[in-house]
């Protein structure tokens, strides 16, 4: 009978531990087959990158190749670090929420995290384990056996954000190459990369993104010149206007003082005027003195029923009016 019991616990435990095989070989090939999809567009972004830089170092650096390039150790460095941005950037990478079962570490089954990405190197997961201050704080390195995806479980709100359709690669000092620092520059859009793993070649797919490259920077030139010709246009428009604006002033400007000499001219003939008929409504040599009213300076001394003259004002212009006989 004790026995029996052992070999029931033993076998319990077989199926226990091969139950326990089967979920890290399934969690392994579900793992696998993510890595494996990255890898594919990380290096599809890759060789998209190291074209675009021979494209634009083609009039500088004769004789320039893929290999040269990446043979260099910062030049490779760079572009993979560009290449692993990008795809985190436009196909969201492998992050998501995970957690840790069937690891031989029991402290760590059970906990939940974020990974953050795959590293090549150590063949494992970088992932931010949940603690009770803050998520995704404790840094782990962890094998793809040991993780099971939360489906169910919401992303962080840093992870809530939509993927990107194109990223921006900017690379100024990429590779030294006979005495001349290369770099390059370039939006590169998910198109780019899809229709390089859907060519018929890897060839040809860099072929012709090359052309389309070409052909976007014609149609660029193309915009900048037209755009510089309606802002020349523009700036000569707003040159013209102010031309005719200064024009109108400065004919206004010789208009008012024309009748202002005009005006003081009228004023010193109607001073005289007034100095021969005796008197007049106004005193001209003196504006600020108060009119007089009496009929004398009113109408004049010459002023009769048989003729002569007076004066008086409308809207503030002095007139005379003379009676002759």
């Amino acid at each position: 009978a004790r026995e029996r019991k052992k070999s029931k616990k033993n076998k319990k435990f077989d199926r226990w531990l091969k139950q326990n095989e089967e979920e890290r070989e399934r969690r392994a090939k579900i793992w696998a087959e993510r890595i494996a999809k990255e890898n594919d567009y990380i290096d599809l972004i890759g060789k998209l990158l190291v074209a675009e830089f021979l494209r634009q170092s083609m009039n500088k650096a004769m004789g320039l190749t893929a290999e040269r390039v990446l043979t260099d150790t910062h030049a490779s460095g760079v572009i993979a670090k560009e290449c692993r941005e990008a795809y985190g950037i436009i196909f969201g990478g492998l992050k998501c929420r995970v957690i840790v079962a069937g690891s031989e570490n029991k402290d760590m089954n059970g906990r939940h995290g974020t990974i953050r990405f795959w590293d090549r190197e150590k063949e494992k997961f970088c992932v931010g384990l949940d603690t009770k201050k803050s998520p995704d704080s404790d840094v782990q390195f962890l094998i793809p056996e040991t993780l099971d995806v939360l489906a169910s479980s919401r992303p962080p709100k840093a992870d809530k954000k939509s993927t990107a359709t194109s990223c921006d690669i900017h690379a100024p000092d990429l590779l030294c190459y006979g005495g001349v620092s290369l770099g390059f520059s370039f939006t590169l859009q998910k198109s780019h990369v899809v229709a390089l793993g859907s060519a018929e070649s890897t060839k040809i797919g860099l072929r012709l993104f090359c052309k389309s490259r070409d052909q976007e920077e014609r149609m660029q030139k193309i915009e900048e010149e037209a755009e510089k010709k309606r802002e020349e246009e523009d700036r000569k428009r707003r040159a013209a206007r102010r031309a005719k604006e200064n024009a109108t002033w400065e004919k206004r400007k010789e208009q008012m003082r024309k009748d202002k000499e005009d005006y003081e001219r009228m004023k010193q003939e109607w001073a005289k005027d007034r100095r021969e008929f005796g008197g007049s409504m106004f005193d001209y040599e003196d504006d600020n003195e108060e009119e007089c009213q009496c009929p004398r300076c009113r109408f004049g001394d010459r002023f009769s029923s048989s003729g002569g003259s007076f004066f008086f004002n409308i809207g503030g212009i002095p007139f005379r009016v003379r009676f002759d006989n």
